[in-house]
């Protein structure tokens, strides 16, 4: 199956969207932390974004001939530091929602001061997430090299492991 234009700009410009919004998520949650039930939905709104970008990405990996032919050990050593990068994105967002949820509901207030394993937490989380970026974005745009869509790149490949 080729890659169309039309289909991979689309793909792309969904990626990128949802990318963008897990930013504005991660820039502005804390600026309704005034409210319990509101924090909890953009927590949930986030949580359920980031998801779909993973089974966006993994959708774009199905539609190559790697993929298709059944080598997705090819597209897991080519693409596996997104694959790492978004499942510790995804676990240390749940984390840090969970914690800020429960030390909020708890009544503590974590304005003036953090415990410190939140404040590692939080500071991880934003490190991680400016490399989640920049690795989900290179990878977005590395999934339309034409290379993945052709049987003979595949054969070369297959032949030379068997070697």
């Amino acid at each position: 199956m080729e890659l169309s234009k039309t289909r991979y700009t689309l793909t792309l410009t969904i990626q990128i969207g949802l990318i963008f919004c897990d930013l504005l998520f991660n820039t502005f949650s804390y600026h309704f932390s005034y409210n319990n039930g509101l924090l909890l939905l953009i927590f949930l709104l986030q949580d359920f974004i980031q998801l779909f970008t993973f089974v966006v990405m993994l959708i774009t990996f199905f539609q190559t001939n790697v993929f298709q032919a059944g080598f997705m050990t090819i597209l897991c050593e080519k693409f596996w530091t997104v694959l790492t990068a978004s499942l510790l994105y995804v676990i240390l967002t749940i984390v840090l929602h969970a914690w800020t949820l429960i030390i909020r509901w708890n009544g503590e207030s974590i304005v003036n001061s953090w415990p410190l394993g939140f404040y590692i937490c939080f500071t991880l989380h934003r490190l991680i997430s400016v490399i989640y970026y920049y690795i989900y974005k290179r990878t977005a745009l590395r999934i339309s090299d034409q290379r993945l869509y052709e049987d003979e790149w595949i054969n070369h490949i297959v032949h030379h492991r068997n070697l």
